[in-house]
Order: structure tokens, then C-alpha cells, then sequence
């Protein structure tokens, strides 16, 4: 089977900027990209009879305004494979059924704003964030797209990498050939188990030679923006583990710390992938 990202669109500005992170990363690689509109019927329409023929018009409406943005799509990157589908009904029940059928390398998404409005957006696209097991790379809706050259992949050693998040790593790291791979570890201090962590994910990147970074700092967020700024970052790769520092962040009582962090693209690998 062909790989496929999947590009979830609403039509807004930074869908743009989705495409063209999409297309960078599937040129030269046989993968096709899925432009996908889902429309969920706002809470006030749900349970109220609503005319089929109002219905088929917002549908027609919105498909129209897809095929436009394909066509812009395709002008732009002929080389590419781009197809479209439409979906109804619930956001996360519905990328779920195309993790199913397509198995994607990844599912990118742009921000209605900036992070720290995360707040914002309905409780559908936050379980969205956390509740699909591919990769999610969410794009701020101002930022400008890049080639990605230097990836950082926030660590924290008191958590265990899974394999299949290690492979994911891996696998985004293939495809951005050229590009290189920083490892940093934002932390107040090692202990014991931190090490034991740490040498694991040595011997698992090995072969990559990445650069280890240690970042002493109380405040995890400001260590890493501050490190991003240094280095030139182009993408940050988190690993959320159930109830840990990034897990918590994609959910309405934490996610203001992200604002620091506007800036940059950030790609979740969970540890059910």
C-alpha cells in the first residue's frame, strides 16, 4: 500500500502552510497526501430537524471549495500525489476510521491561532490531539513554512521511549534526509533512572549520531524555546506519555505554557503508536 499523510484542512489560512509541509515531506517518496475536510455539525444544529436539501447545499458548498484548494495543490506541486475526501460527522471517530483504512505516516493540522489557543478549540479537535496513535504535526497558523534541516526531539529521560515512537523518529529521519537531529533533555538534574533512560536512547539512535543535549532549567518550556532559538530549530518532536509533563500540555487546564513555543512546528508521536 501506498504511504499517505493525512493534511486535515478547515479552510483557514493556515491550511497553506499545512500543504506545503506535507509536500516537502512527500516528494521523492512515493507517498500520497490526503487533503481531508470533516464536517461536524455544530452542537446547536445536532438534534433539531435540519432539511436534507440545507444540508446537501453546505456540503456542496464546502466540496467546492476543496476541489479549488486541490487545484491549487496540484499547480504547486505537480510532482505530488494529492487526492481530497470529505467526511461527516464526529472529528475524532473520523480520523480514527482513516487510521484504519490508510494507516498514515502522519496527520498534520494547523492551529486556529496560536498554541496557547488550544483553549479555544472544541473538545473534538483536543481528543483529536491525543487520542489517535499516528503522529500529529500541528503547524501554528502564522508560522511560515520551512525546508526542516535541524529537528530537536524533546526527551525526558524519566520515561522510557517505546520502540514503535523510537521507530517513528527514525522513519521521519529517513525521509528528511540531510536534516539533523538534536536530542535534548530539559531537566533540573539527572537521577539515577534518568541515566539508565538516557543510555537507552543512545544505544536506540546510535546509528543516527545525533547530538545530546543537557539542559539544566526548572521550567521545561522556557529551556527548550530558549534552546529552539539558539539552534535554529525547525521542528520539535515531543513524546506524550499518559499523565506525564507532555501528555498534560495538549489538555484545556495546561496548554497556555505552550505560547512560548509559537514559533515552531511540533510533531506529538504517542506511545500507543
Amino acid at each position: 500500500m501506498q504511504k499517505a499523510i493525512i493534511v486535515i484542512t478547515d479552510f483557514s489560512d493556515s491550511a497553506g502552510n499545512e500543504m506545503d509541509y506535507a509536500c516537502d515531506l512527500a516528494k521523492g517518496h512515493d507517498t500520497r497526501i490526503l487533503l481531508t475536510y470533516i464536517y461536524s455539525f455544530p452542537l446547536s444544529y445536532r438534534g433539531e430537524g435540519f432539511a436534507p436539501a440545507v444540508i446537501n447545499d453546505i456540503l456542496d458548498s464546502d466540496r467546492k471549495i476543496l476541489e479549488k484548494k486541490l487545484e491549487q495543490a496540484k499547480s504547486k506541486y505537480p510532482e505530488v500525489s494529492i487526492e481530497i475526501k470529505m467526511m461527516i460527522g464526529n472529528v475524532l471517530e473520523s480520523l480514527r476510521e482513516l487510521e484504519r483504512e490508510l494507516n498514515p505516516e502522519m496527520i498534520i493540522m494547523g492551529t486556529i491561532g496560536e498554541y496557547s489557543e488550544l483553549l479555544l478549540w472544541n473538545d473534538e479537535w483536543l481528543d483529536a490531539l491525543t487520542g489517535i496513535s499516528s503522529p500529529v504535526l500541528v503547524i501554528p497558523k502564522h508560522v511560515p513554512h520551512n525546508q526542516i534541516r535541524n529537528i530537536a526531539f524533546a526527551c525526558d529521560y524519566k520515561n522510557a521511549c517505546s520502540p514503535l515512537q523510537i521507530e517513528a523518529i527514525k522513519k521521519l529521519m529517513t525521509t528528511l534526509s540531510g536534516a539533523s537531529l538534536h536530542i535534548i533533555h530539559v531537566s533540573p538534574g539527572i537521577d539515577e533512572e534518568e541515566n539508565k533512560n538516557a543510555a537507552l536512547i543512545k544505544k536506540a539512535f546510535g546509528l543516527m549520531k545525533p547530538q545530546y543535549h543537557l539542559v539544566e532549567n526548572k521550567q521545561v518550556i522556557k529551556g527548550l524555546d530558549e534552546f529552539v532559538l539558539q539552534n535554529q530549530i525547525d521542528l520539535l518532536i515531543v513524546v506524550p506519555h499518559k499523565h506525564d509533563f507532555w501528555h498534560n500540555l495538549f489538555h484545556r487546564s495546561h496548554t497556555r505554557q505552550l505560547v512560548q513555543l509559537n514559533h515552531i512546528p511540533v510533531m506529538a508521536i504517542h506511545e500507543y503508536n
